[in-house]
This record gives C-alpha cells, sequence and structure tokens, in this order.
C-alpha cells in the first residue's frame, strides 16, 4: 500500500513502507478478506490510527522490550476490551503472493503490535529470501484463541472450531474477490493456531498453495495426515523441546498443548504425518553474500527480548517460513 489509498478497506489496513506514514483509514464497512468491521466507540483513541514514535522506535509492546525492523506499526491502544481484529500488511486488490498469519494461545487485540510485527517480519524476509515483489500478509486475530493455562480452553478444540470457519470464510473472500487472477495464497500458523488453521484448510471450498505450521500444539486426530489439508505443500517446523520454567533452551509448551488436549493431538513434524519439516534450531546457510548463521528458537513464543522467537529476524525459523510462503519450499533448511 505504501500511503496508497486501498479499495477495500477492513477492520484494519496499515502501510508497509518503512518510510512512510500510513493514512488514517476512514471507518470501514468491512472486507469480504477482513471481515466485518468494528465501531470506534465514543472517547476510543487510534483504533484506525498507524503511527510510529517521534524517536524512530516502534511503540513497546507486551513482553518485549523492542522490535528487530524499523517502521511503521499500528498503534492499535484504544482503551477497548480485547476482542478479533485482521490487519492486512500489503493492498490484497493486487498482491501476487497473500500469507495469512494466524496467532495462537492467549491472542489478543491487546497483544496485536507484537503479531503485526511478527507479520512485518515475514513479510520482510520474504523479500530477503524471494526479492521484490508485490506481497501482502494478513496479521489473522480473527478468532477468540483461549488463554493461557490454568484456563483449559488450550486443551480441547472448541475455539479452534470456531475459528476455523472464520479463517475459512476469510480464504473464500479472496477466492470471490480476486476471481481469475488469484495470487499464491499461504497459511502459517503458531502453536494453537496451527490447531485452528488445520481444520479451517478441510472445510468446503477453501484450498491454498502453502500451509505453515510452526511450535504446533496439535493437529486435530480428524486430520491424521497431511493429505488431509487442503494445500499443495504442508510445512512444519518445531524448536527442541524442553521442560517448562527453562526458557533459553527450547520450546517449552508446544508438546504440552499436544499431549495434554483431550483428545491429544498429532505432532506434524513426527514423519507418519507427512508434512515437509524445516529447522528451527539454528544453522549456517549459503545466501548470495555468503555464508550465514542463524539463530536457533529458544523459546514458544514468535518474538522475545533476545530475539529468540519463532518469528524474530535473524532466526532460521523466520528464514524457513518466508522460503516456503514465497514457493521455495525447496530451498527450507533441513530439521535435525
Amino acid at each position: 500500500m505504501g500511503g496508497a489509498r486501498p479499495r477495500y478497506r477492513g477492520e484494519q489496513r496499515a502501510g508497509c513502507a518503512p518510510d512512510r506514514r500510513p493514512r488514517r483509514a476512514r471507518q470501514p464497512r468491512g472486507h469480504p478478506v477482513l471481515g466485518p468491521a468494528r465501531r470506534k466507540p465514543t472517547g476510543a483513541r487510534g483504533s484506525h490510527q498507524t503511527r510510529q514514535s517521534r524517536s524512530g522506535r516502534r511503540p513497546r509492546a507486551p513482553e518485549h522490550q523492542g522490535f528487530a525492523r524499523r517502521g511503521a506499526v499500528p498503534h492499535l491502544d484504544d482503551g477497548r476490551r480485547p476482542t478479533t481484529r485482521r490487519i492486512s500488511l500489503g493492498d490484497l486488490d493486487t498482491a501476487k503472493n497473500v500469507t495469512w498469519a494466524v496467532p495462537g494461545m492467549t491472542s489478543s487485540s491487546e497483544r496485536m503490535e507484537g503479531w503485526v510485527q511478527a507479520a512485518q517480519n515475514i513479510k520482510d524476509e520474504q523479500r530477503t529470501v524471494a526479492g521484490k515483489g508485490d506481497r501482502a500478509v494478513i496479521a489473522w486475530m480473527g478468532y477468540d484463541a483461549p488463554p493461557a493455562p490454568p484456563d483449559l480452553g488450550v486443551f480441547n478444540q472448541e475455539a479452534a472450531e470456531a475459528g476455523a470457519s472464520k479463517l475459512a470464510a476469510s480464504i473464500r473472500g479472496l477466492d470471490a474477490v480476486r476471481a481469475g487472477n488469484m495470487p499464491r495464497t499461504n497459511v502459517l500458523a503458531h502453536s494453537y493456531g496451527t490447531t485452528t488453521a488445520s481444520l479451517g484448510l478441510t472445510q468446503a471450498g477453501v484450498h491454498v498453495d502453502n500451509f505453515v505450521s510452526i511450535a504446533s500444539a496439535g493437529i486435530p486426530q480428524s486430520i491424521p495426515t497431511a493429505d488431509e489439508i487442503q494445500a499443495d505443500h504442508v510445512y512444519a517446523g518445531q524448536a527442541r523441546d524442553t521442560l517448562v520454567g527453562f526458557r533459553g533452551f527450547g520450546d517449552q509448551y508446544a508438546y504440552i498443548g499436544r499431549d495434554f488436549s483431550v483428545p491429544y493431538r498429532l505432532d506434524p513434524t513426527n514423519d507418519s504425518f507427512g508434512a515437509e519439516t524445516f529447522g528451527a534450531d539454528g544453522a549456517v546457510v549459503d545466501t548470495p553474500a555468503g555464508p550465514q548463521q542463524l539463530r536457533g528458537v529458544k523459546d514458544h513464543g514468535v518474538w522475545t527480548k533476545h530475539h529468540e522467537g519463532y518469528l524474530d529476524v535473524g532466526t532460521e525459523s523466520l528464514r524457513n517460513v518466508a522460503l516456503a510462503t514465497t514457493g521455495n519450499g525447496d530451498r527450507v533448511s533441513p530439521a535435525r
């Protein structure tokens, strides 16, 4: 978008160019992909605003002491209760590559800035690995994700089933508005978002080119293999498991979501599932500029203050996500 006025407006639209401040959007009526708009209550501040602090740094997000890349990120602190939001980084009318980024447990609009930054990291890395192109990444917080334990919602599928229908409707919406000119379509999902997205990608009338799972809290037993997911390619990445309470060594939560769910859910990185797996624990990879050391993931989150989350800049995981969502899945680094 880069400051240009989009033809369609959803609940939120954000500019992507790092050197231009996006315009404040009009009150939207809704969008087939982004879903229905929500009216801003009287006295709310900045619900359709994107901004960058005068210091040039991004607004501070919960549990994260800064962001890895410079640029404009939506400021969404409007004083409302947490709700669902969808933000497109890029123009859905023209993009030749569209990626839905589906978050997991504890997701809410209160943490939207962090998820938008993760989506921006994906978009930036897509350009790094695949060159310039007209792409869009949707920070799709379009369902009511379960909170963290002791709430037990993450161990059942109720929230995932409700969210799956909404994600499927969003994908069908793009097919409706871009009929005859469909872009490459991708779904990237994290944690409980993989449960939601996998269910959405088994619904009627839904198909994408690539489905990418990271830190999966488990795929429902109703989807026994990757062949059941309506995607040309299914990818899965997972950092090494570590014990809860031992941050900085690997993923401390994903396996708990899988093993303790009722009924238990499947690990998409297992050979029996049939996904194309990739590495997340760090690797040296060849790039046009020469060998590059990529960091390993040391936490279940997508971003951390030490830049060791699944979608942090400079990680093996982010690079592989970008490759898989740009049609370059044959270049992902292997799981070890």
